[in-house]
């Protein structure tokens, strides 16, 4: 044969995607031979077990799977201590057994281990159901359950280590590279912004980007961190880079939202080399993003302090001056965080060196903290958190009830399958319900195959390559969450045991069983309010200036005169300005056509873009609160300053009501004469004040340029929302 024709024969290389396939049908394959021969209790576990932690990469899929193993342990001593507790009296059980759901669907629902939260009220919910159809064999029951699931861990841990090896570093370091390489445009973008000078995409689009990434190197960095130890020595310094990347986002969009301030004096001018501070902020990250790439820079060297035109900035009114002070404290601040990561990095590269971290001298932390009541008050509770604890809870007593009053097809299952159920759903709270149809198509699929395939198998190689093929297939088709859908729907289905013994009766019951718990799930899911992605989010909405509203109010409030409770309460509120854009963020994308325009779905982000600014000012006015000025401007100004915060305490008061406002136009001139007088003011109290330092008045200062741009975006969400059609937002579309 001649090398041509050998060269046109050559097969292919496989993609990463087949790879995977391949990898995961063998896993498959091994876990049922493992289980089947050694006649564990139910083969199906180690192989759900290999579904749920199958992820591309080893470190993700070892992350995972140490997530799975703490979950099943943690279900472990929960079932059998309650189980231990009430063993003749299933009411006291599932009356002791309701906290617990509770508390494991809250912390699901929370930021730090979910999946593992998942497993451990689900896991504990089979082994409790277990205890009344075999009380005697709860413990094997909950031990087999244990034990198969490690070994499902260890099964796909081996291939994805020793079988075609994906590693997560690589893909950490990429992922930094982009994330400070984004954080690099979107300066860019700013700095062009700034001088007026065109740029391909908006800076907030950049920033949007960062956060996306900054999400996605927190996972990145647990995955990596369960395979390399470099990485997990350096985890604090990952987690820092996370932090200050948060920061730096938030500088950034305080920045976006006060560039019309800026515009209205020559910056240039004011700070005559701002554009050279910034280029030379811009330049450190590029070489930290070469750095990161493996190029030998130097990162010794500073960004050279802001020059401030002390003489240009007298001649300005109060108001140009405080949004010249506003920029300067955010430059500084801006400064401060490239510093700290520069520090990061090097610290990241010495430990994967083998060496020691070394701090720069004059290095800061200038992470954003949280916001924080004055004096105790204990972290507060979420209450979108509370009512999905509420919904899970219900479905337990309802399966309860199902089962011993009604008995239908699935019989003991129900307490377990509808919580579980419901807890599956809470993973995912903004998900459509719709998508629960995965599980009829995996069904319908799966259903010829139990029917005239599995009767005509008879021994283990004819069933390892029935599972091979159709486990390839389901993965390399279909997407993640559609694939595990199909798996879970294959193993119920199949139902493959050492005793294989087909029913068509009982295959229906299981049909018409999961279908009667998905409708009473979603009819539970209305239970603490509409699920509906519209309805969610106009309560959100009206939360938001609810809680904004007392947040505001709070701040002409002494911090020594509050109670415990009055801090518990602000502790609230401020928890809810700084959490609900992140939700509605989740949650708008699946609000429906019928109940929003195509214009009014385009014009959403940038509607909660504004909240997310808001929120970042309110902040700001928070920290500000407890300088106290020298005495005359403690009086004309500051209270002046405090009607305007109740103004605008009261619009938030009809935004949160739904109430109508005036035009943005009448708002807009309200605005402008409330600037003039309190210019006005501030003025006649300066002049007056012989004992104002320039401290006070800086403060003063950012003062002013907050509670304005505040103001600003207050007025670009009030024209935003005007052009919405609120009303077919409240209306029932069926």
């Amino acid at each position: 044969m001649s090398l041509k024709s050998t060269e046109r024969m050559q097969i292919p290389p496989l993609s990463a995607k087949a790879k995977h396939s391949i990898k995961f049908g063998l896993a498959m394959v091994i876990s049922y031979f493992l289980a089947l021969n050694f006649s564990w209790m139910s083969p199906t576990w180690a192989a759900v077990a290999v579904a749920m932690i199958a992820l591309p990469t080893a470190g993700q899929s070892l992350a995972k799977g140490m997530l799975r193993a703490k979950g099943t342990f943690i279900a472990f001593a929960a079932g059998l201590f309650f189980l231990a507790m009430f063993p003749q009296d299933r009411w006291l059980l599932m009356i002791a057994v309701t906290p617990y759901l509770a508390f494991v669907t809250y912390k699901m629902t929370g930021k730090d281990g979910q999946y593992a939260w998942f497993v451990a009220g689900f896991v504990a919910l089979m082994i409790l159901t277990a205890g009344p159809g075999e009380p005697g064999h709860a413990f094997l029951f909950a031990a087999y359950r244990v034990l198969e699931t490690l070994i499902g861990i260890l099964i796909w841990t081996l291939i994805s280590v020793f079988i075609w090896p994906v590693s997560n570093r690589n893909a950490l370091h990429e992922l930094s590279e982009r994330l400070i390489e984004s954080e690099r445009m979107a300066l860019d973008h700013y700095r062009a912004q700034l001088f007026g000078r065109e740029t391909e995409q908006d800076a907030m689009v950049s920033f949007q980007s960062c956060e996306t990434l900054i999400a996605q190197l927190k996972q990145t960095v647990d995955a990596a961190g369960a395979e390399s130890y470099d990485v997990r020595m350096a985890k604090a310094e990952w987690q820092r880079l996370q932090l200050l990347s948060k920061s730096f986002v938030s500088m950034g969009r305080r920045f976006d939202g006060g560039i019309v301030d800026l515009h209205q004096v020559d910056v240039a001018k004011a700070l005559p080399n701002i554009d050279v501070y910034l280029a030379e902020i811009s330049a450190h990250l590029q070489l930290v993003g070469d750095f990161l790439r493996g190029d030998s820079v130097n990162l010794s060297d500073g960004v050279k302090p802001l020059v401030v035109e002390q003489s240009y900035i007298d001649g300005l009114n109060h108001f140009q001056r405080a949004a010249i002070a506003v920029a300067i404290k955010e430059l500084s601040h801006c400064a401060s965080i490239v510093s700290s990561i520069i520090d990061c990095v090097t610290n990241i590269k010495a430990y994967e060196r083998g060496g020691e971290q070394q701090n720069r001298q004059g290095s800061e932390n200038p992470v954003d903290k949280k916001i924080v009541p004055l004096g105790f008050a204990l972290t507060p509770l979420d209450p979108d958190r509370i009512r999905y604890c509420f919904f899970t809870v219900v479905s337990l007593w309802v399966g309860f009830l199902i089962w011993i009053y009604i008995d239908p097809p699935g019989h003991v299952s129900w307490p377990y399958f509808l919580p579980n159920i419901a807890l599956a759903a809470m993973q995912m709270p903004q998900m459509k319900f719709k998508q629960a149809k995965v599980w009829g198509i995996a069904y319908i699929c799966l259903m010829p195959v139990y029917i005239f395939i599995m009767p005509e198998l008879s021994q283990f190689w004819q069933l390892a390559i029935l599972l091979f093929v159709l486990c390839a297939l389901i993965s390399y088709i279909l997407p993640p969450l559609i694939a595990i859908a199909f798996y879970l729907g294959m193993f119920n289905m199949l139902g493959i045991t050492n005793t294989q013994h087909y029913d068509v009766a009982a295959m229906m019951n299981t049909v018409v069983f999961t279908v009667t718990a998905l409708v009473i799930i979603y009819g539970l899911s209305h239970i603490a309010g509409s699920p509906r992605p519209h309805k969610v989010c106009l309560k959100m909405l009206n939360r938001y200036f609810h809680s904004s509203g007392v947040v505001l109010a709070s701040l002409a409030e002494p911090n020594a005169k509050r109670s415990f409770f009055a801090r518990q309460r602000l502790a609230y509120h401020q928890q809810e300005v700084r959490t609900l854009p992140a939700k509605l963020i989740a949650w708008s994308p699946q609000i429906d056509g019928k109940q929003l325009s195509d214009d009014g779905r385009m014009k959403l982000p940038s509607l909660i873009s504004t909240l997310e600014m808001m929120s970042l000012r309110i902040d700001d006015l928070y920290r500000l609160r407890q300088t106290v000025f020298a005495a005359p401007l403690a009086g004309a100004v500051n209270e002046e300053i405090a009607e305007w915060r109740r103004a605008l305490a009261r619009t938030f008061g009809h935004l949160a009501k739904g109430k109508a406002l005036d035009s943005v136009d009448k708002i807009s001139l309200l605005l402008q004469a409330r600037l003039q007088r309190l210019d006005r003011c501030c003025e006649t109290a300066i002049n007056q004040c012989n004992r104002a330092n320039d401290e006070e008045l800086k403060h003063l200062y950012v003062v002013l340029g907050c509670y304005r741009n505040l103001s600003q975006v207050t007025l670009a969400y009030i024209g935003l929302s005007q052009q919405f059609d609120w009303q077919m937002l409240h209306e029932e579309h069926f």
